[in-house]
């Protein structure tokens, strides 16, 4: 369920702002279907299908940013775990080369 939440969030935001957009249109054709009856109505459909054009855009701008910013932090994540756990086995190599040489030098 939680797995590529990020593709899942950028799609969500996409097909939220396409229904906004249609939405949106609808209104336009509405509001200007009404023209000739009562301008008020029609002045207001076009506010409204502003008003839910642009917050759509801001909310699924908003959505979108996030999906990206997790995107990105999960493979920030993943090169840090990777530098980590190499860095750790040189170190780890490293000890056991300079053992082996503080063995060998005993010896002698």
């Amino acid at each position: 369920m939680f797995d590529k939440i990020s593709e899942k969030l950028k799609t969500i935001a996409n097909v939220l702002f396409r229904i906004a957009v249609v939405l949106a249109g609808i209104m336009c054709i509405a509001g200007l279907a009404f023209l000739s009856e009562a301008s008020g109505a029609t002045v207001g459909m076009l506010i409204g299908a502003a008003v839910v054009l642009g917050g759509s855009y801001v909310s699924s701008a908003l959505i979108y940013a996030f999906a990206e910013l997790l995107e990105k932090t999960t493979s920030i994540n993943l090169h840090i775990g990777n530098i980590s756990s190499n860095g750790i086995q040189r170190l780890i190599k490293n000890t056991e080369k300079d053992t082996t040489a503080t063995k060998e030098s005993e010896i002698k």
